[in-house]
C-alpha cells in the first residue's frame, strides 16, 4: 500500500487523520508521516488497516469498506 491509497482510503471512509491513527492506535503524528510517505508503510499496518475495514463494514453495514483481500475472504466464508 502507497501513502496516496492510505490517504484515500481514510477519505473513502470519512476519517480525519486523528480518526484514523486513533482506530490504527498509533499517534496522530505517525499517522501523518505514513500518509505523507516520510516512513514505510508495513506489513503489520496493512493488517491494522484490514481490521479498521472491517470495523468499519460493520458500522456502515456495507462490506465494500473491507478492503478486497479481507473481502474475498469473507466472501468465501459467507459463501460455505
Amino acid at each position: 500500500m502507497t501513502a496516496s491509497e492510505l490517504r484515500e482510503l481514510r477519505k473513502r471512509w470519512g476519517l480525519t487523520q486523528e480518526a484514523m491513527a486513533k482506530r490504527m492506535t498509533i499517534q496522530r503524528r505517525a499517522y501523518i508521516k505514513l500518509e505523507m510517505g516520510d516512513q514505510s508503510i508495513r506489513g503489520a499496518h496493512v493488517l491494522i488497516l484490514e481490521r479498521v475495514s472491517i470495523d468499519i463494514a460493520v458500522e456502515m453495514g456495507d462490506t465494500s469498506y473491507i478492503l478486497p483481500r479481507v473481502r474475498y475472504i469473507v466472501d468465501h466464508l459467507l459463501s460455505l
